[in-house]
């Protein structure tokens, strides 16, 4: 059988993505593999009622990207409690 040395978790941290989470996360402990955490932020872009395109006011921006950073931490906290060291 083969071993598993390497997981990649992609997340965007909804709920839906969890159980994929904790699979890995299974996996990882299964077989002492490297787990490496993705987590893709791109600032969406609307198009208006005139079909011009705008986004959202940076401020707004900034606190969803703080947002996932910080969740993409805790996840990372999360991994290194229960992960033995490699």
């Amino acid at each position: 059988m083969r071993s598993i040395h390497h997981i990649l978790l992609p997340t965007d941290f909804s709920e839906g993505s969890q159980p994929a989470t904790e699979l890995a996360l299974e996996f990882a402990r299964k077989f002492a593999a490297k787990l490496t955490l993705l987590h893709v932020y791109s600032a969406p872009i609307y198009i208006g009622a005139f079909g011009e395109p705008y986004t959202l006011p940076l401020e707004i921006l900034e606190k969803s990207r703080n947002d996932a950073n910080l969740a993409l931490a805790q996840l990372q906290k999360r991994i290194n409690r229960t992960q033995p060291h490699r």
